[in-house]
């Protein structure tokens, strides 16, 4: 499939976006979303929008980080794309899209946490992207 890709910036970018990211956010409100996405995108967050016959189709957000089991890498916040065009390898162009960064932002590993019932995403990370599971992810929620 032919997409488009680009960076989504502006607030009323941001909004074009919002009912795709929906999907994976449910209980945020769209103001709160643009708010905190501009925020993040202070600390280094960059979001890109993938297009089709002239509509955002699927979204990918992410940052560059450092930390002592990764070193500089690239952390996937966010990936979503909606289901009429599921399975059609548009997840699949914005995860290279995001390599190709990588790549230029001398980053040597990608990652990512996704959620325990999210099994289908499971596998097209492992079967499809060829990623690994090498850890949990544990929070704690306070007060």
């Amino acid at each position: 499939m032919d997409i488009t890709i680009e960076e989504l910036i502006s607030c009323a970018d941001l909004r074009m976006g919002f009912p795709i990211m929906k999907d994976i956010r449910p209980n945020i409100s769209e103001n709160r979303y643009v708010n905190l996405i501009k925020h993040m995108q202070l600390e280094g967050y960059r979001i890109f929008s993938a297009w089709h016959n002239k509509q955002i189709i699927g979204l990918i957000g992410f940052s560059i980080l450092t930390n002592l089991y990764y070193g500089r890498h690239i952390w996937i916040n966010d990936l979503v794309v909606t289901k009429p065009y599921q399975s059609k390898g548009v997840g699949k162009q914005l995860m290279h899209y995001v390599e190709d960064i990588a790549k230029q932002e001398h980053c040597h590993i990608i990652a990512l946490s996704s959620g325990l019932e999210r099994t289908h995403a499971h596998h097209f990370y492992t079967q499809t992207m060829d990623y690994t599971q090498p850890s949990l992810v544990f929070k704690k929620e306070l007060g």
